[in-house]
């Protein structure tokens, strides 16, 4: 019903960007509402439908605040589309993105907020640069990635909660990197510092479903690499005892956990969970071949 009223007052004010804004919007956020319980089918269409009003309603307009929203939406697919394994596909969708955002950052350098959105952007592409297999352009960006992170932090005094979490998720990934290439000491100091700053968002922010789902992913790359556990309250024995598991992230950090707890047995059914929900991320089928979950 709401996106039938969104349609309508677009169609009655074309030349008012708000209602075409909410009409993109709305679509996303029934992209969000499925991915929360695995619909990947149902979030797929839903962000499809959201880059395609996006995209029309930028290339009618061409203003800053449509071409924003546009590569927010490109984001978001290429999240979707990465998750049921179109990882070319999501890294096309996802440059495109950050071809948009660097664009705004360079008409406008003092904006803040730009540099943030296109760094946040820049890491997930790295990310996923790396999975895909080219792992010395991943190694690349992620640093003059981190270069311009320290740069940004000393700029903004007030670091946002979902800044915090994407910084802490990007020093993760660029930790396993340079556990691949053999830069141990570097790979320990990233996911330290990863592992200190979420510690230090539960702490003003203890219920931060996404902080604690970063945490848990870092337990598994310390005991992966080194066979260290990290030892915080919340963790052990395990993030997803606490929560039913319903999302496809929820059940691929289960998943890990299970492997990392000598759990097969659990490991096995989330990992069947996912595959039946057509969950095929390349960095997940990769983790359930080398645990022999998963042919």
């Amino acid at each position: 019903m709401a996106m039938e009223y969104n349609q309508l007052a677009s169609s009655l004010a074309p030349d008012d960007d708000s209602f075409k804004v909410e009409l993109s919007q709305t679509h996303a956020n029934l992209a969000g509402a499925w991915l929360d319980v695995c619909n990947l089918g149902g979030a797929l269409e839903s962000q499809l439908a959201n880059v395609s009003f996006a995209v029309e309603f930028y290339e009618g307009q061409l203003n800053n605040r449509l071409k924003e929203q546009y590569a927010y939406s490109l984001s978001s697919l290429a999240r979707v589309q990465f998750r049921v394994g179109l990882g070319a596909m999501a890294q096309q969708s996802l440059e495109h993105s950050v071809e948009l955002l660097n664009e705004l950052s360079r008409q406008d350098p003092s904006n803040i907020n730009f540099r943030w959105n296109l760094y946040r952007k820049s890491m997930r592409l790295a990310n996923i640069i790396g999975i895909l297999g080219n792992e010395s352009k991943a190694w690349e960006m992620s640093s003059e990635i981190e270069r311009e992170l320290r740069k940004l932090e000393k700029e903004d005094r007030s670091i946002s909660m979902v800044n915090g979490v994407v910084i802490a998720e990007f020093l993760r990934n660029y930790s396993d990197l340079a556990w691949h290439r053999g830069e141990s000491d570097l790979a320990r100091r990233l996911l330290n510092e990863n592992t200190e700053r979420l510690n230090q968002l539960l702490a003003a922010h203890a219920d931060s479903k996404t902080a604690l789902y970063q945490l848990g992913l870092a337990g598994f790359s310390q005991w992966q690499h080194s066979g260290e556990p990290i030892n915080v309250q919340g963790l052990s024995p395990g993030l997803m005892d606490k929560v039913e598991v319903r999302g496809c992230d929820e059940a691929n950090l289960a998943a890990r956990q299970a492997v990392q707890h000598g759990d097969k047995s659990a490991a096995e059914h989330y990992t069947s969970y996912l595959l039946a929900k057509g969950y095929f991320e390349p960095g997940f089928i990769r983790f359930c071949r080398r645990y022999e979950l998963c042919d």
